[in-house]
């Protein structure tokens, strides 16, 4: 099986021929996949995507989307590839925009919540 790497830069590849330049997209694809294997992942999750993309936090929610569209157009080409990512294209914008929810989870994320849910206070089971 490939690896993400080869997989990436076969994918900027194939959209490149499309027409895209994918300066941006590019750097996110490859920045998402160094971070992927330093933390040796082997695979794409929503949760990986989601914590990347709002991983520095002193950048604006706008390029948290920017950030994620481009991983989630890379997780939908290598799901392809891979019959094992665990990546839901469509799980972080169903009913509210990107921004609002990729706030949220920045806000979860320093509240300690995102790390232990079960704990969290803004979980509506432990509140009542």
């Amino acid at each position: 099986m490939k690896s993400l790497r080869d997989g990436a830069e076969d994918y900027l590849t194939l959209r490149r021929g499309l027409g895209f330049k994918l300066k941006r997209p590019a750097r996110f694809v490859r920045s998402f996949v160094e971070s992927l294997e330093k933390r040796g992942e082997t695979r794409i999750t929503t949760q990986l995507a989601l914590e990347w993309a709002t991983e520095p936090q002193h950048l604006q929610p706008s390029e948290w989307t920017a950030r994620l569209s481009g991983v989630r157009a890379f997780a939908r080409y290598w799901s392809s590839i891979d019959m094992r990512p665990r990546f839901h294209p469509k799980a972080c914008c169903l009913s509210v925009p990107v921004v609002r929810i990729l706030t949220c989870i920045l806000t979860l994320k320093s509240s300690g919540c995102w790390a232990k849910p079960e704990a969290c206070r803004h979980n509506s089971a432990s509140s009542h």
